[in-house]
């Protein structure tokens, strides 16, 4: 998309010396936004339907909107490798978000490079050069191995991928017989560029801490290698080939459709495994795509609906419509709050009573005090709530169902209780730090393993908020599935709650 995207602009302003703005963003929006907005309307009505809870569901459809899904959760605290609970169908359109936003914010620089510099191609060259070095030191100043998603959704860390492709294209003039500048070198290191880069995929997986140090950027720079060498005539008869043009027309909205088709035809759901499985995924997928293109994509990008005052008047609309199936349809988070921390309010003070002008009489002064005093018959001064009990709920995702009902019953009885939350999905009392791994089956009933390192920082919050004017009474602390997991040592061992090691 970087390299693609600038070439098409380089070009524009070498011809016309100008970017034009606003013919630039209807033409991504006619691209874009109608599969984008169907498929969300689909997902908003559909998982409801069938009865799938996805506690981030009306989050993540309102931030889609908004071309941030990557921000909203980012906010919302989510873990795009969560291995717990129902995963969002809109996990992937972190990715669609970042290039949105490239689409929002590059042609403006490129215009103004346009406007101001007499030579654009060295400018254009120089600032995604300088842009690129600075997101890749972002990247890795900002990387925390405990707490991925941030880094790995961020627009400014990730920003690098797009704009090594355009500073590969302003390198990349075209000449006279068609062919690119630079062409014949990118088509000789394309097959090792293009090796290098499947060893990375190879070698990748959610715990490749060295993704964020150089594996992402050096992905992107082979890759770009062979985007320039693919444009200047590599494998043309291959890429050219009309199954490949067939399928390369649907990839956009194939995309969109892929992710949410896999959740909702699970095992149980179609009795289906394996490469059967697969394979009904797939064709349902494709055919999805393929619909998406001849009815809804094609004709408004050929302009044979929705012209000229009617396409913003739909879109419109459809914005609208999504937004209210979002709020109307799709239930909101547990406990009313998108985020598992949830904050005890200040405790309100008692009110003023006058103090009496004499002394306390005899029944007075011998009645224990139970209620902000000494505990009737200890012998110490244990000092009781004067008011509500002010509970913190703690432990794993069952604990964040527990809190969200305690959460609801305290506002209703907000004189008996007041509570808080800590729950923290998939994080047990076992978390370490050591290099441990959890292991379990996953819902394909294939074994799995996972680190919840992190957890660690979620627990130790607990004693700071303990001890913060959040005055809590009580911490609840459920004890739950993940920590009867069997647990993989750091030294190859496996262990589990019966083992006296695993206890431990």
């Amino acid at each position: 998309s970087g390299w693609l995207i600038t070439w098409r602009l380089l070009a524009e302003i070498e011809h016309g010396a100008t970017v034009r703005l606003r013919r630039f963003w209807a033409s991504r929006i006619r691209r874009l936004m109608p599969a984008s907005l169907l498929f969300l309307a689909v997902v908003a009505v559909v998982w409801p339907l069938a009865g799938i809870t996805v506690s981030s569901l009306r989050r993540d459809l309102l931030w889609s909107l908004a071309w941030a899904a990557n921000w909203g959760t980012i906010t919302g605290g989510g873990d795009y490798w969560a291995r717990f609970g129902n995963p969002s169908p809109l996990s992937h359109f972190w990715s669609l978000a970042i290039e949105e936003q490239f689409y929002v914010v590059w042609p403006v620089a490129l215009w103004a490079v346009a406007r101001w510099s007499r030579h654009s191609r060295a400018t254009v060259g120089t600032i995604a050069t300088v842009g690129s070095i600075a997101s890749i030191a972002f990247m890795i100043a900002w990387f925390d191995p405990l707490s991925p998603t941030s880094t790995y959704m961020n627009t400014a860390a990730r920003a690098h991928t797009l704009l090594i492709g355009a500073a590969a294209a302003a390198i990349t003039r075209q000449r006279p017989d068609g062919s690119l500048r630079g062409g014949l070198v990118a088509r000789r290191l394309a097959p090792v560029a293009a090796g290098c880069a499947a060893l990375i995929v190879v070698r990748a997986s959610d715990h490749s801490d060295w993704l964020f140090r150089w594996g992402f950027p050096a992905f992107a720079l082979v890759m770009a290698v062979v985007v320039v060498a693919a444009a200047d005539g590599a494998g043309v008869r291959v890429l050219a080939s009309p199954p490949l043009r067939w399928l390369g027309d649907r990839s956009y909205a194939l995309y969109l459709w892929h992710w949410p088709v896999i959740l909702l035809m699970s095992p149980d759901r179609t009795n289906l495994h394996g490469v059967v499985l697969d394979a009904a995924r797939v064709l349902v997928s494709v055919v999805l795509a393929d619909l998406s293109l001849r009815f809804v994509e094609a004709p408004i990008r050929s302009r044979r609906r929705l012209r000229g005052w009617r396409a913003p008047v739909a879109m419109t609309a459809a914005f609208s419509v999504v937004t209210a199936l979002a709020v109307m349809l799709v239930p909101g988070p547990v406990g009313g709050s998108s985020a598992t921390v949830v904050t005890l309010p200040p405790v309100t003070p008692p009110p003023a009573t006058s103090a009496p002008a004499t002394g306390p009489t005899d029944s007075e002064s011998s009645a224990p005090t139970t209620s902000g005093g000494a505990v009737p018959g200890s012998t110490t001064a244990t000092t009781l709530p004067t008011g509500p009990v002010r509970v913190l709920v703690a432990g794993d995702s069952t604990a964040l169902h527990l809190a969200g009902t305690l959460l609801s019953y305290a506002t209703a009885h907000p004189h008996e209780i007041v509570a808080g939350s800590a729950a923290f999905p998939g994080c047990g009392l076992s978390a370490g730090d050591d290099g441990r791994l959890h292991v379990f089956t996953n819902d394909q009933g294939e074994p799995e393993q996972l680190s919840i390192a992190g957890c660690l920082d979620e627990w130790r919050s607990i004693p700071e908020r303990v001890a913060s004017p959040e005055q809590i009474d009580v911490v609840l602390v459920y004890i739950g599935a993940w920590d009867a997991v069997d647990i993989l040592l750091r030294d190859g061992r496996m262990v589990s709650v019966a083992d006296p090691i695993g206890r431990a």
